[in-house]
């Protein structure tokens, strides 16, 4: 089931959106604009089936705005019009009403009046819902959104609603089997590569910086699994980023550390790297995400020279050489595939577990062929070794001494294991303990 939230500019439509799936997830303040896609989140309404609920953007171009609402009374199967109590009805008002109307949805639309609470209401609730009637629709609800008041009966309606034209279900939500974030600097066609991914506009595409704001995500079939994409703002450098931009900055990197999606940084061919791109990838590379680095343009370079582009890019990232680089055209849609191809690779590799047999006999035929060398009186001898996660895999390695494990026998170890192992193109952490921390686990076994 759709519930699609629609609205003039600065309704606090987002407010409401947030209420009712119980997180933060629209970027909310004054400013008319802040939320400038449609937004779309699925969550396990009350418990007893899933509903998404999509929130139309407030855009300062109400032409613009209008397309985006007409899109969602399409797609929805209820609707929620938001209107605000304290400016009241407007033509734009009217102009959405027009559109519900049009699509024969009036049965199946709720007016939400809100920035209204129950004081207000106590003594003259017929006189102040009086002139929203006007509009035609059944059902007229007030709420405040900010205070969280009379959401619980909005949330009665909507179920209501679902359980009387069966679209209620007992199935939970089934989470995405691959996600993927698209991330890089603004005007690199993050969005771009989005939309002809999935198949239709699902964000707007603008030749001017922050046109996408909050994240956008959509999910797409892949290699018959369910892969949830996730539209990223263009980074700046932190010296650049203030007030809204900043709120949307840090929330998509919460949103990287919390979901650890495969990460797609896409860097431009043709304006070449910059100290934000670097920076980018030192902060993903720490957060131990899965990246693919991903030079679009790279069609306006001659194709004989795609190959030496490729490795000087290369070369910029010595600090995580393990990660797969590709060329892409996102407008063109070319070499999408290779895209594409490696995502999967990377999925498969990150979710990898190893046997604990596998990883010691492999690492002590590693000890034998080509042995680390240490300082005098300083050698790491390793006991054994184990796996205890994945997405990240985090590996144990019990040693006599943790402190002689130093730079070189830790890329040592980390080479031996990617040599053996299809970790080529994925991060992980390698932790060390010492002979006493074996012993007083033997003790306690």
């Amino acid at each position: 089931m759709k519930v699609g939230l629609i609205g003039a500019v600065n309704v606090w439509k987002s407010t409401l959106f947030n209420r009712l799936i119980w997180q933060f997830r629209a970027i909310v303040t004054d400013i008319p604009g802040t939320t400038r896609d449609i937004l779309s989140e699925e969550v396990d309404f009350a418990g007893l089936w899933p509903v998404e609920f999509l929130d139309s953007p407030g855009l300062l171009d109400f032409t613009l705005e209008l397309e985006m609402i007409h899109r969602i009374i399409q797609e929805s199967d209820f609707l929620l019009f938001v209107v605000d109590h304290e400016v009241g009805l407007w033509p734009k008002e009217h102009e959405i009403q027009s559109l519900v109307l049009k699509h024969q949805k009036k049965l199946k639309t709720v007016l939400v009046v809100n920035k209204l609470s129950q004081v207000q209401l106590y003594q003259q609730y017929d006189e102040t819902l009086a002139d929203y009637f006007s509009l035609w629709f059944g059902q007229v609800v007030w709420v405040s959104a900010k205070q969280g008041e009379n959401i619980d009966v909005l949330q009665t309606i909507i179920q209501d609603f679902a359980r009387e034209n069966k679209l209620d279900s007992d199935k939970k939500i089934i989470d995405a089997d691959v996600h993927l974030a698209i991330v890089g600097r603004p005007n690199v066609w993050k969005s771009t590569l989005l939309n002809t991914l999935a198949g239709e506009t699902v964000a707007k595409v603008e030749d001017f910086e922050w046109t996408t704001l909050d994240y956008n995500v959509t999910t797409i079939n892949f290699w018959q699994q369910k892969m949830k994409i996730y539209d990223t703002m263009g980074l700046q450098r932190k010296s650049k980023t203030h007030g809204i931009e900043k709120i949307a900055h840090d929330k998509t990197f919460t949103m990287l550390r919390f979901v650890k999606p495969i990460t797609i940084l896409m860097v431009d061919a043709v304006e070449w790297l910059t100290r934000r791109d670097l920076a980018a990838l030192k902060q993903m590379s720490e957060m131990n995400l899965p990246v693919i680095i991903a030079v679009n343009k790279i069609d306006r370079i001659p194709a004989i020279k795609h190959k030496a582009l490729l490795q000087k890019f290369r070369q910029q990232f010595g600090f995580a050489p393990f990660i797969p680089l590709v060329g892409i055209s996102a407008a063109e849609a070319q070499w999408l595939q290779t895209l594409l191809q490696c995502v999967g690779r990377v999925w498969k590799n990150w979710d990898l577990r190893i046997s604990t047999s596998s990883l010691n006999n492999l690492l002590h035929k590693a000890l034998l062929v080509s042995p680390p060398r240490f300082p005098k009186n300083k050698a790491c001898k390793l006991f054994y070794i184990s796996q205890t996660d994945t997405k990240p895999a985090r590996f144990l390695a019990f040693v006599n001494n943790s402190d002689n494990a130093n730079f070189s026998y830790k890329k040592w170890l980390e080479n031996a294991i990617r040599k053996a192992f299809p970790f080529e193109w994925v991060p992980f952490v390698i932790e060390f303990k010492s002979r006493k921390h074996l012993n007083e686990m033997d003790k306690k076994e």
